[in-house]
């Protein structure tokens, strides 16, 4: 009997013992669960921050393209106003050289009439006086036609380059709206894998909160148990202490029969 109580306590013994090492675990798993939460909570504060700033750059981004998109709407239209000024520069040459011929056949009239008024003589000398001063106007007429013409060369020459350059400039900016577009479409994918992320990292959090309910109330049962094995290990010792009363009490009744036999 003393054989089996001894080995019942040797049980429950080893029983506490890996009970005890099962706690120890436990309470090392509940930390690192601990660990992950913490870890899973602060990674989910940088996924938030993350996509709050790719929320803004799109934003941002949506608003140059938008001011790109102005701009090339104010080049176009300032290209279509240089383009109706070389139109007008045109016309205007064309007028200047129809004054200029005007001028040049003025010129040759007379000329042809102060020719006639010296064959007159003095009769035509007061006529002579006008044809020359009709010649130096038509002259001078010729002479402004000549650098109207020279300025308005120059005047299309500058808006034609001007109007490469705005082209130049919207085929530019077309380019930067295109790549800005690109850009905010890249940030949008982000802002979508970053809500991915962040479901994910709410499904860790989760669990791990889970995990650590789990833990605790595993430690807490562990507890009882170890409680319980201790109260066992006590009631087997009060056991023992009662079979070795019992012992020496058949011992001593035993001795008591061999004499009364004797």
């Amino acid at each position: 009997m003393t054989d089996t109580v001894d080995k019942v306590a040797h049980d429950s013994r080893q029983i506490s013992d890996v009970s005890s090492s099962n706690a120890a675990t436990l309470e090392e798993i509940t930390v690192s669960i601990s660990h992950i939460a913490d870890a899973a909570r602060e990674a989910d504060g940088l996924v938030n921050h993350t996509g709050q700033v790719s929320s803004e750059s799109a934003h941002g981004m949506q608003q140059i393209s938008q001011e790109m998109n102005s701009t090339v709407d104010a080049v176009k239209g300032l290209s279509a106003m240089l383009s109706s000024l070389d139109q007008r520069s045109q016309q205007i040459s064309g007028i200047t050289n129809v004054i200029k011929d005007i001028a040049d056949q003025t010129n040759l009239l007379a000329l042809n009439a102060a020719i006639e008024a010296a064959r007159a003589g003095e009769m035509g000398r007061g006529f002579a006086v006008v044809a020359d001063e009709v010649r130096k106007l038509a002259e001078r007429t010729g002479q402004a036609t000549v650098e109207i013409s020279g300025m308005v060369s120059t005047i299309r020459e500058e808006t034609s380059q001007a109007v490469s350059n705005m082209q130049r400039t919207v085929s530019s900016v077309d380019g930067g709206v295109e790549l800005t577009l690109g850009a905010v479409q890249r940030i949008e994918q982000i802002q979508q894998a970053m809500q991915e992320v962040m479901a994910k990292m709410n499904e860790i959090t989760l669990s791990t909160s889970e995990q650590h309910k789990a833990t605790t109330m595993i430690a807490q049962s562990t507890e009882q148990i170890n409680g319980r094995i201790v109260d066992s290990d006590d009631a087997l010792q009060t056991v023992r202490d009662t079979l070795s009363e019992l012992s020496q009490s058949a011992t001593s009744m035993r001795q008591l029969f061999s004499s009364f036999r004797v």
